[in-house]
């Protein structure tokens, strides 16, 4: 064999050599990044003791990502937190403060699992309608879709939060049931818990207005539950903001307090 040969046998196989490092090299900086952002995503299995487990609906936990920021909820609490990520789909998640409302047993373990399954994470997996987090072993931490957004007007909204006009937010007493219905004429309709009311509303992306003039029928209740009614017409006309993730409808005044929290019927 001539040296000639041997030469361009070995400049063959060098060629090679960077064309796989090369190849490599373009894996490696893979980042979708921007599948995250401008969406709201909805938990459907979260990693946990007994393995990946799906999550109870309604109370699903949500993420959504955006320049830096995840929030959402747990299922029962809002989180905030930050979260970077670098080529190769790598992320880490910081879980900030969460609100501190309290849940049934199981909707509690299912919060504690998914908040620590975030702080796991440190890569991903996205299309436009999946995204998986996932450990350093490849496991499976959260598993989401895209959460199809309800819309405001039309539908049939149960409260299960309000604003206590006391600085409090708290849940709607169990045996009584609050409603919501924004129609397409401007009208507000629902059940305060005792009695139907009704008044005016408009809305436009993403902003709200409720005349305070809401008129409602004259039933009486247990004290507690005239209370409650009573507390939520009134908190109704401060909201300046909604947002809806999903089936969850939020209202918030201008200061960013909480004035109702629905879910779709």
């Amino acid at each position: 064999m001539s040296f000639s040969t041997i030469s361009r046998r070995v400049l063959a196989g060098a060629g090679a050599v960077v064309i796989v490092f090369a190849v490599t090299a373009c894996g490696s900086a893979k980042n979708d990044s921007a599948l995250l952002t401008g969406k709201v995503w909805e938990a459907t299995q979260v990693s946990s003791e007994q393995g990946l487990v799906a999550v109870t609906s309604p109370g699903a936990p949500t993420s959504e990502f955006a320049d830096g920021k995840i929030g959402g909820t747990t299922g029962v609490n809002r989180y905030s937190g930050h979260y970077t990520t670098k080529s190769g789909d790598k992320i880490e998640i910081k879980v900030g403060p969460t609100t501190m409302m309290a849940g049934s047993p199981e909707a509690m373990a299912q919060e504690q699992a998914f908040v620590a399954a975030l702080s796991k994470a440190t890569r991903y997996s996205a299309t436009q309608t999946e995204l998986k987090l996932l450990d350093d072993a490849g496991g499976v931490l959260v598993d989401y879709k895209v959460l199809k957004e309800t819309p405001l007007v039309g539908t049939e909204w149960d409260c299960t939060m309000y604003n206590n006009g006391r600085g409090g937010f708290q849940g709607v007493i169990s045996t009584s049931t609050i409603t919501a219905v924004f129609g397409d004429d401007s009208s507000l309709t629902g059940n305060g818990g005792v009695n139907r009311y009704t008044g005016k509303y408009a809305s436009a992306n993403g902003t709200i207005k409720i005349d305070p003039t809401i008129a409602a029928t004259q039933m009486a209740g247990p004290p507690e539950v005239m209370e409650q009614e009573q507390a939520y017409l009134t908190a109704l006309p401060k909201a300046t903001v909604y947002k809806i993730e999903g089936s969850r409808l939020t209202l918030r005044d201008a200061t960013g307090a909480a004035i109702a929290e629905y879910t779709a019927k």
